[in-house]
This record gives C-alpha cells, sequence and structure tokens, in this order.
C-alpha cells in the first residue's frame, strides 16, 4: 500500500522588480494576498528602500502590516523575513543597515515563534561586482547575482545552518 500523497507545494512569487514594501501595502489591501493556504511566507523586501533612502520607519510599518497579515490569514505558516543582501554603496549600505535593523526589531517584536528573521547583510563581499546582477548600474547595485543568491543562501544566519 502506498502512502497517502501529499499535495505538490505552490509557490507564488509576488515580486516585481523594483518593488518596495509600500507597494505590497497598497496590493494587500486589494486583496492581492489572499491565498486559499500559506504554509511559508518568504518577505524579503527592503534592496531598494534602501537604495532609495526609504525612511526604516515607514518600512518598519509595512514589514509590521505583512506580519499582521500573516498572522490573521495564515496563523500556522511560517514566515521568514529577510534583512537585505550588502549594497555596493556606502550610503545605500547605510541605509540598509537600518531597512535590516527595523526587519530585525519586526520580527522579535512579532513575538510569534512561527516569524523568523534572517541577516543577509554579511552573505558576500561587497566588494566584490560578481556578487550583483549584471544589470545594476555600477557604483549602486543591490541586487545579488546567482553568485551573490549562492553565498547568501549559505549565510551562517538562514534557519537549519
Amino acid at each position: 500500500m502506498l502512502p497517502p500523497q501529499r499535495p505538490f507545494p505552490r509557490m507564488v512569487n509576488m515580486s516585481v522588480s523594483g518593488s518596495q514594501p509600500n507597494m505590497y501595502e497598497s496590493h494587500r489591501g486589494l486583496g492581492a494576498y489572499v491565498l486559499p493556504q500559506a504554509d511559508l511566507i518568504c518577505y524579503s523586501l527592503g534592496a531598494n528602500d534602501a537604495a532609495t533612502a526609504v525612511a526604516a520607519a515607514t518600512y518598519t510599518t509595512n514589514v509590521k502590516n505583512m506580519i499582521a497579515h500573516k498572522q490573521s490569514r495564515y496563523p500556522g505558516g511560517t514566515m521568514i523575513v529577510f534583512g537585505p543582501a550588502p549594497d555596493e554603496n556606502n550610503t545605500n549600505e547605510t541605509n540598509a543597515i537600518a531597512i535590516r535593523t527595523a526587519a530585525s526589531v519586526a520580527a522579535f517584536e512579532a513575538n510569534d515563534p512561527k516569524v523568523a528573521y534572517v541577516n543577509l547583510g554579511g552573505a558576500f563581499d561587497r566588494t566584490v561586482s560578481g556578487n550583483y546582477a549584471s544589470t545594476d548600474p555600477t557604483g549602486s547595485r543591490i541586487h545579488p547575482s546567482d553568485v551573490g543568491k549562492r553565498r547568501s543562501s549559505r549565510s551562517s544566519d538562514v534557519p537549519g545552518r
């Protein structure tokens, strides 16, 4: 006798290049993130916020709203809030540090064992251009390349590592 079949996991990517949390908040308010079930939600926004100097308080409000959405709609699901990967530019990196701190605090203050924070800020050397997408302009690279993503996935902060 065969064991019962488990449903194949479905991944839904809600991101768009250049996205910022305020865009997701407006979409969430319109019901864009209402799925029948979500076992794992990965919240990986903040790189564009750091690059455009979005205030950490604005980011904090947005990430807390998304955590509250997870808690009300998918209380059994796990949410991982990722702090952005390193930014090449010193000014952007300073902003990214504030965004990472805000994400960490929001996850901690959620007081939910199913909400975790992963800091990707030290995932790779920000002075190595190969860690960034070739489409990012030199001097303001913020999006990891495939190499940068692999290094990020091996970060010591990733759960289970």
